[in-house]
């Protein structure tokens, strides 16, 4: 049995299991994979798995018969490791809706949906040490830390010498590990309600939905005398144990789908979340964790520190805070800024000509492009850390109604100010989307800031997207609200008179945005009233 040392909020360190306390599950391994590719895959990861490993077989491209694949593998003499082959065109979320069905897991532990093009070894990713890990937690799904995602919580760490698995509220569909029994359930009550026409184009929407899910049935085996040792993680990454996705993107429908229909694929997903009233319970969970916990552990490398839930000043765990962001984190948002303040004013004319007024999708509902947040994280705030961008701007609003705010413009830009990030989904570099910005001209006194130029970001782009919907005076706010030195009262001589009537609210956007951060913490907000809230100044659907 593994040990929890300590938790810091989501963050749990075990100890890792010796080899001989490695346990055999049974493990079925679900791949869709070119057809002429799927015999010679097979064999090459013979000797990388050990007994009670089974794989489920798919062709995707559709371009090769069942009999004929069947032959491939047995002329490659794996005929052993199959459980079955099958010939489903489409995107492979389909494919694990039509045979991986739950009679075929019965006799399964853990199911491994795995991409085809991913690449690890047993140095870093053993595989049986991992399974013994996640297992033992009783994570609902878990997976490895994965090279060059999007999601900085699931990339790799350096740790020193025991194993960290970290509770997280997103798990990508590449290469996750989902518990025999909870697979049942993400099949009986989620992917039979998706249509098959969606799920062939794209397999987008599903990883925003199952940590929820997988939350919500966690909650349902939980008892008001649970302790929080025993409360298991909805999903949940192993640090040490390292995959690399080399992005072959060898499924070209998937690839060519369009944006379009890739939103199409989320839009489902959102909608059955908030009908089922799953949207948000991976953070409620975490808060629950939080609630039940007497202590908080705080660990520095060196020794450990416990503070009493409530007893610290806000001081003291500032000073906690700053002392718990990893080395590595550090150094990413240095890089990323120092990228950033490299910008000149060819940058910028360069920056505007290539996004302003740009079209991405089109017309979509503007909720559930503000739901996309779930997918940016910013690498360079140290406070926030893996905390997306969703759970932020959450976090703003809550702040803003706990001190009894009830302006709609307030409360609207608490929501929206940070739309301009959405822009790192479409390939643009952080540097260029994420930090703060600075004055790179001077404007002219009394003239307004658009006679000055800045260093080029997510409010500039936000900006443009929103500017024609909104009040000028909230245009304005999301336009200069990380512009740290109109915000110290440093740039008040080049405002016009209306801009000096609009500072007030950018200023009160500040605080909340700066104050309220609190890393790895979704609050619980009435949904409704939050689209109430959206709509004021928005339209339900925008141009992006």
């Amino acid at each position: 049995m593994l040990s929890m040392l300590e938790q810091n909020n989501r963050i749990l360190y075990f100890s890792a299991p010796t080899e001989d306390k490695y346990k055999t599950y049974k493990l079925l391994i679900a791949t869709s994979i070119g057809g002429s590719d799927m015999a010679a895959y097979v064999h090459s990861m013979r000797s990388y798995l050990g007994t009670g490993v089974k794989f489920a077989l798919n062709c995707y491209g559709g371009n090769a018969s069942r009999e004929r694949l069947e032959v491939y593998i047995h002329e490659e003499k794996v005929s052993d490791l199959v459980l079955f082959i099958s010939v489903i065109p489409g995107a492979k979320i389909l494919f694990w809706k039509k045979m991986l069905t739950p009679p075929i897991l019965a006799a399964y532990d853990v199911l491994w949906l795995l991409d085809s093009d991913m690449l690890f070894g047993v140095d870093h990713f053993p595989l049986y040490r991992f399974l013994s890990i996640g297992m033992e937690t009783k994570a609902a799904i878990f997976q490895p830390t994965v090279h060059d995602t999007i999601h900085p919580e699931l990339r790799p760490v350096h740790t020193a010498d025991r194993t960290v698995a970290q509770a997280v509220c997103i798990l990508e569909i590449m290469t996750p590990f989902i518990r025999s029994d909870m697979w049942k359930e993400i099949h009986r009550q989620g992917l039979v309600y998706i249509d098959d026409k969606i799920l062939y184009n794209s397999s987008w929407g599903i990883d925003n939905w199952w940590c929820d899910f997988a939350a919500t049935q966690q909650l349902l085996t939980l008892t008001s005398n649970t302790t929080v040792g025993r409360i298991p993680p909805a999903c949940l990454v192993i640090k040490d144990t390292q995959i690399v996705h080399l992005n072959s993107r060898s499924m070209p429908r998937e690839e060519h789908a369009g944006v379009d229909s890739r939103l199409a694929t989320v839009k489902p997903w959102v909608e059955y979340s908030n009908k089922t009233n799953v949207s948000g319970q991976c953070g409620r969970l975490d808060d629950l964790l939080g609630q039940r916990q007497q202590r908080l552990f705080y660990f520095n490398g060196k020794a450990t520190t416990r503070i009493k839930l409530g007893s610290a000043s806000r001081a003291q765990h500032k000073k906690i805070i700053v002392k718990e962001v990893p080395r590595d984190w550090k150094k990413n948002a240095a890089q990323i800024y120092n990228r950033n303040r490299h910008q000149d004013l060819q940058t910028v004319e360069r920056l505007n000509a290539k996004w302003k007024d740009k079209v991405l999708i089109g017309n979509g509902s503007t909720w559930e492009f503000l739901l996309l947040l779930k997918k940016v994280i910013d690498p360079t705030d140290n406070s926030l850390l893996q905390t997306n961008q969703w759970s932020h701007v959450l976090q703003v609003y809550t702040a803003m109604k706990v001190d009894n705010i009830t302006s709609p413009k307030a409360l609207s830009l608490a929501l929206i100010h940070d739309f301009g990030k959405l822009l790192v989904l479409f390939g643009e570099d952080d540097a260029n989307v994420m930090c703060s910005t600075i004055v790179l001209k001077q404007g002219e006194l009394g003239r307004g800031l658009d006679s000055a130029i800045t260093t080029w970001n997510h409010d500039e782009f936000g900006f443009q997207k929103l500017r024609r919907y909104l009040p000028p005076d909230m245009a304005w706010a999301i336009r200069y609200h990380s512009l740290s030195p109109l915000l110290k009262g440093e740039l008040h001589q080049f405002l016009t008179p209306e801009e000096l009537t609009w500072f007030p609210l950018l200023r009160l956007l500040w605080k909340y945005d700066h104050m309220s951060k609190r890393s790895m913490y979704t609050p619980l907000v009435d949904l409704q009233e939050v689209r109430t809230i959206l709509s004021t100044f928005l339209p339900e659907k925008i141009c992006f």
